[in-house]
Parts: structure tokens; sequence; C-alpha cells
């Protein structure tokens, strides 16, 4: 009986052995192939910083084939096609992103801004919405979508979010002058002119010439 129960135990052992060593090597494998993902984006961007686009292109692709599930990886390769002007392929990756990581506001500016360069301007509005949702810290994000409201003559909105630019930057004087221009394209013309002579004076061109032309 006792005999029974040592070679019981020692088969359990062996396999506990064998299941110990299987996950030792998975765990190698895993390490390995994050060290080859890891050196294939610092090489992408060593590539981008030299210019050579199409390559850091490869570069990544080879490290998405590995690691498909690093939104990082498909953000630095919208990137790249974005100065590639594959505004189509950018946006991919850039929904990518958001599919791996929704709550990570900066996913849905970079969609943003794709949708911009299309001249998508209601998706790009409401892109740069989904990221102000997740983080009204970001300069960018009200200036952006208050260009986009501006562009689609809802200039309350843009108002708004202009305003929002110098709550966070007192000094972004180009959100002061785009809500100089909304404000003129509502009637209000003291407004406007207010905005716009504070704008001239931080040298901006062309709230010089609108508060020459319109304010008196």
């Amino acid at each position: 009986m006792y005999r029974v129960i040592l070679i019981l135990a020692l088969v359990l052992l062996s396999g506990f052995e064998v299941q110990a060593q299987e996950s030792n090597e998975e765990f190698k494998r895993e390490q390995q192939a994050e060290k080859i993902v890891n050196d294939l984006q610092q090489r992408a961007m060593n590539q981008v910083d030299q210019g050579l686009h199409d390559k850091a292109l490869m570069t990544l692709n080879q490290a998405i084939e590995l690691h498909p599930e690093d939104a990082e990886l498909f953000r630095e390769r919208g990137q790249v096609k974005k100065k590639l002007k594959d505004y189509f392929g950018a946006l991919v990756d850039f929904k990518a992103c958001q599919k791996l990581n929704p709550n990570n506001a900066d996913y849905h500016y970079l969609a943003a801004s794709i949708y911009q360069k299309q001249k998508r301007i209601d998706e790009a509005a409401e892109a740069y919405s989904k990221a102000i949702a997740l983080d009204t810290s970001k300069v960018n994000y009200f200036f952006n979508r208050g260009n986009c409201y501006l562009m689609l003559e809802q200039y309350i909105e843009a108002i708004d979010d202009f305003s929002s630019v110098l709550l966070l930057d007192k000094e972004h004087f180009s959100a002061l002058n785009n809500r100089a221009y909304a404000k003129y394209s509502m009637e209000d013309l003291e407004g406007a002119c207010e905005d716009w002579k504070v704008a001239a004076d931080n040298g901006q061109a062309s709230a010089s010439n609108n508060a020459a032309i319109h304010c008196h």
C-alpha cells in the first residue's frame, strides 16, 4: 500500500516538475518576445527621427505582428502613416488603439485630427468631444474642437471652447483671435473688438487687420 502511495507521489511530483519547467520556458519566450518588440520599437523611433518613415512603417509592422495587443504600437504606426499622408491607414490604427484602450483620451484626439484632415468636421468634433470627456486638461482638445465648431458655424460652442482654452492658458492668443471671430459672426462687435485688440497687441496679425477694419 505504502509502495503504491509512494509511486503515485513520485508521478505527481514529476508532473509538477514538468509543468514548472514548461511555465518557466513560456516565461522565457515571453521575455524574449518582449525584448524583440522593444528593440523594434526603438529602431522605428530612430528611423522616424532620421526621416525614414517607410522603413519605420515596416519595422512597426513587425512589432505589431509579434505583439498585436499593444495599443502604443498602433499609435506609433498611425503617426507614421499620418506623416506619409496615409490618412485612411492612420485612422484604422487609431481606431485599433481605441478598441484596445477606450479610456485613453489621446487616441480619440488622434482620430479626431485625422477626421479634420479629411474635412469630416462633424466626426472630428465628436471625436474631440470624446477626448475631452476623458481629459479636460488638454488645451489642444478644446482649441481644435473650437475650430471645428467655427467651421460648422456653431459659434456659441466655439466661444465656449476658446474660453476654456484661455482658462487653461491665458496667453493662447490664437484662441483669443478665433473667439473674436466667433463673436463677430454672432454680431457681438464689442466683444470681438475687445478680443481682437488684445490678440493684436500680442502678435496676431489677422487680429490686427480685423481690429483696424472693424474696431474704432
